[in-house]
């Protein structure tokens, strides 16, 4: 903030203005007569002089006249003098003019008279006006600053009153670093890894396992103890926390490395809680952040802190596959009894709708159809990308009932059950006034798992594991009192499979063709299915427009579409998809604009995680298939973020990345 000109500038000031007239006035005079210019010139000198010596006296007369003032002051201004802790006085342009004994016992190089208070303690005006005071440093003290304005006879000035609080913020910081900090380390395939091995093999891979752990933890004290085969807890200090985060965390790697038999070994998920102040906060919070973890995928580190705060580090393997179909089991004898309890199923996807989202919805319809529950599917056929599917469905299956959810206000009751497919996320899902107004939700999800997650379902089946919804529905309805999927349902799951596992090449497990051959068995056919990705001419013309105009940074393809229409986002998509096949592409990115927003469509072969890289920009997906969007309509902007985002994707995980 700027300010007038004080007292003291302004003398100064008004002195240099004199001096230069007097130079200039020698100058003119020389081209008249010397004896005149020398005679000036004395006087100059002398004006130089005198100017200087002011300059330099100035603030001491300044002194002395304030100290005669004080020696005939009141006694509420002696009381001011004398007050003990520091008090400065300045104008209204915040030069100083005053200050008491008090505050002079701080000051190390002379005084600070004329100074301009807010440079003198880098102080925060907007701050201290909004809440009445403000915390400085000075000369390696710590204080707190109040102010009050005077205003006597026409002039106005400030009293600032500095509270010398330097030891309680040292204890307050010490208290800080001191708390609790609870870190839970678990093994997230443990048991598949080790499947077949003998005891000591078992025992050694374990005993490595807890090795790379501790050499981690050597230079951090704390507690650290075994709780079962693949568990460790540590306590520490919140100080050392830092130093853990600033390391990346390279145990990650380290545990990773560690090989059985040759092959592929085990990968950590440690969740970490922080800020709750007691033990039994921070163990909450750290069986939450752990949970996160693996919902993620496991292989990373999740902190989680007081206020729903999270952190994450790591993440970048594909999830596990548990071979176990335990959970699917258990999950579809719940979800076959609340749909069987309920009075109406909504279904309902994400916005944008594609193959998995909607195949998954309808084939989970046909359990309520056998069951005679009213069914509802939400979807916008408007801003679908499973138009040609959608288009079967209502042309062969006419007691399907789609719907944009507005008009479903009167039906929905207490036993109203809405199962949400292909996404986890409320701000995502295709109505979400609707959602809100349910009260029995189920979640069937495969994407990796947010921070915004729905909170309020009453089951929320997530496995990152998974291909596709596609294939979590398929295994659900295997275990469920109904008939087999007609060809038509068994076409929808296909489909939602083939997609996003790019025709099962990419993030499949032995669950995947499980799922599949299960399919074909209920008459599934992949000719009809391959008819559900068929192109028409416009849009094989936009998207091969699209590849053509890409660019290569770092082993990935960026390429834009500034055409906003109906075939944009399935243009962009196609594409995306299209750019892996380049070579020594590992991912690729596809800009479009959608209205005031710019989207970007994420395609990688598994060995760059780019949910990791969409994240970092506020969107979200699964480690080779992701989008966000972002508020801007610039696409050189967009574009910029875009690669600042790879390159720090690629510094954050230079150790595991490809990138070049």
């Amino acid at each position: 903030m700027k300010h007038n000109q004080g007292f003291f500038s302004s003398y100064l000031t008004l002195n240099v203005i004199l001096v230069l007239l007097l130079i200039v006035n020698t100058v003119i005079l020389a081209f008249v007569s010397k004896t005149l210019v020398v005679v000036s010139a004395l006087i100059t000198l002398i004006a130089v002089g005198m100017v200087i010596f002011r300059v330099v006296n100035i603030q001491k007369s300044y002194k002395a006249f304030l100290n005669a003032l004080e020696s005939n002051a009141s006694i509420r201004s002696k009381a001011l003098v004398n007050f003990k802790i520091p008090v400065i006085i300045t104008d209204k342009c915040r030069e100083v003019l005053w200050y008491n004994e008090a505050f002079s016992k701080y000051l190390t190089d002379g005084d600070c008279y004329g100074a301009d208070i807010v440079e003198l303690f880098s102080l925060n005006e907007e701050k201290l006006q909004k809440d009445g005071l403000c915390d400085i440093r000075f000369h390696k003290h710590e204080f707190s600053v109040f102010c009050t304005d005077i205003v006597e006879t026409d002039a106005e000035f400030m009293i600032y009153y500095l509270t010398d609080n330097t030891a309680l913020k040292r204890a307050a910081r010490e208290y800080k670093l001191s708390r609790p900090v609870v870190m839970l380390l678990t093994m997230d395939n443990f048991n598949e890894a080790l499947h077949g091995c003998r005891d000591s093999e078992r025992s050694s891979f374990r005993s490595s396992v807890h090795k790379a752990i501790e050499t981690w933890l050597a230079d951090v004290p704390g507690i650290s103890l075994n709780v079962s085969d693949n568990r460790v807890l540590v306590v520490m200090e919140e100080r050392h926390l830092e130093k853990l985060i600033e390391g990346k965390f390279p145990v990650l790697d380290a545990v990773r490395r560690l090989k059985i038999h040759d092959v592929g070994g085990v990968t950590l998920s440690i969740g970490i809680g922080c800020g709750a102040g007691t033990m039994y906060g921070c163990e909450t919070l750290c069986l939450q952040a752990l949970e996160m973890a693996q919902s993620r995928g496991g292989d990373q580190v999740a902190i989680k802190s007081v206020g729903n705060d999270y952190r994450f580090f790591g993440g970048v393997s594909n999830a596990v596959e548990r071979r176990t179909k335990v959970r699917a089991r258990v999950v579809a004898s719940a979800l076959y009894e609340m749909i069987a309890a309920s009075s109406k199923v909504l279904f309902m996807g994400h916005r944008f709708s594609d193959l998995d989202c909607l195949g998954a919805a309808y084939g989970m319809s046909t359990v309520a159809s056998a069951l005679k529950k009213p069914c509802y599917l939400v979807f916008d056929p408007q801003k679908t990308l499973a138009l040609p599917l959608f288009k079967r469905i209502t042309a062969q299956d006419h007691n399907c009932i789609f719907t944009g959810g507005n008009d479903l206000d009167d039906l929905i009751d207490d036993h109203t059950l809405l199962i949400i497919l292909d996404v986890h996320r409320p701000d995502f899902v295709e109505n979400p006034a609707l959602y809100k107004k349910v009260r029995n939700v189920v979640v069937i999800d495969h994407h990796r798992k947010a921070v915004d997650a729905i909170s309020n379902a009453v089951i929320f089946y997530h496995e990152t594991a998974a291909s596709s919804a596609c294939e979590m529905v398929t295994e659900l309805i295997q275990y469920m009192d109904v008939p087999t999927p007609s060809p038509l349902a068994a076409d929808a799951l296909l489909s939602g499979i083939m997609l996003d596992t790019k025709n099962l090449c990419l993030h499949t497990g032995v669950r995947t063709f499980e799922a599949s051959a299960y399919l074909r068995s209920c008459n599934a056919d992949p000719v009809r299915v391959k008819k559900l990705f068929s192109d028409n001419m416009r849009t094989y013309k936009r998207k091969s427009d699209i590849v053509g105009r890409a660019q290569l940074f770092m082993n990935c393809a960026v390429s834009y579409d500034d055409t906003s229409d109906d075939i944009t986002r399935i243009a962009t998509s196609q594409a995306a998809d299209e750019l892996l096949n380049l070579e020594n592409v590992l991912a690729s990115f596809v800009l479009c604009r959608m209205g005031e927003e710019i989207n970007i469509s994420a395609r990688s072969l598994g060995e760059v995680n780019v949910q990791l890289i969409m994240e970092a920009l506020g969107g979200g997906g699964h480690s080779n298939m992701a989008a966000c969007q972002l508020k801007t309509s610039d696409f050189d902007a967009a574009k910029q973020t875009l690669l600042q985002a790879i390159k720090e994707y690629n510094e954050n995980y230079s150790e595991r990345s490809v990138l070049e």
